[in-house]
C-alpha cells in the first residue's frame, strides 16, 4: 500500500504540473486531480522513488500471485475483475491512462490481494464447516444403525 501511496503521490504531482499547462480546466479528470490533490499527498515525489514503487509493487503482485497460486486457482479471476474496474473508473471520469495505470491500478491490485485472499479464506472455511457437519452427521448415523443392530 505504501508503493501504491508514493506512485500516486506522483502521478497526481506530475500531472498537476502538465494540466495546470492546459487550457480546459473544467475537465472531470482535472476535478478528480484536483480533489485528490489534498495535503494529504507529497508535493514532490522523486522519479526514482515512484520507480522504485512500482518495481516493489510488481515484485510484492509477482510473489503473491507464485505463492498462492496453487491454493487459490480463481485468482486471476479477481486481479481481472478489479483490474477492468480500474480502468471503467478511469474511462468514466476522463483521466489519462498514466493516471490509471500509476495512480488507480496500483491500488485496484491490493485490493485484489487483499479480495482473493479473504474470498479464499472464507471460501475454505465455509468448505470446512459444511465437511465437518456431514461428518457428524454421518456419525449420528451410524450410532443410530449400530443401536438398531444391537
Amino acid at each position: 500500500m505504501t508503493c501504491s501511496f508514493f506512485t500516486t503521490c506522483y502521478i497526481v504531482s506530475a500531472e498537476s504540473l502538465r494540466e495546470d499547462l492546459l487550457i480546459n480546466i473544467d475537465s472531470h479528470g482535472q476535478n478528480l486531480l484536483r480533489a485528490v490533490r489534498l495535503d494529504l499527498l507529497l508535493k514532490n515525489v522523486p522519479p526514482g522513488l515512484a520507480l522504485g514503487s512500482c518495481l516493489i509493487l510488481g515484485c510484492c503482485l509477482s510473489s503473491y500471485t507464485h505463492r498462492r497460486r496453487d491454493r487459490d486457482p480463481y485468482q486471476p479471476l479477481v486481479f481481472a475483475a478489479w483490474i477492468i474496474w480500474a480502468v471503467f473508473i478511469g474511462w468514466g471520469t476522463g483521466i489519462s491512462a498514466n493516471v490509471v495505470t500509476l495512480g488507480v491500478i496500483p491500488w485496484a491490485s491490493c485490493a485484489a490481494m487483499l479480495s482473493s485472499f479473504f474470498i479464499h479464506v472464507g471460501a475454505r472455511w465455509v468448505t470446512n464447516r459444511e465437511r465437518c457437519q456431514g461428518v457428524y452427521a454421518l456419525s449420528v448415523v451410524d450410532e443410530k444403525e449400530i443401536f438398531l443392530y444391537s
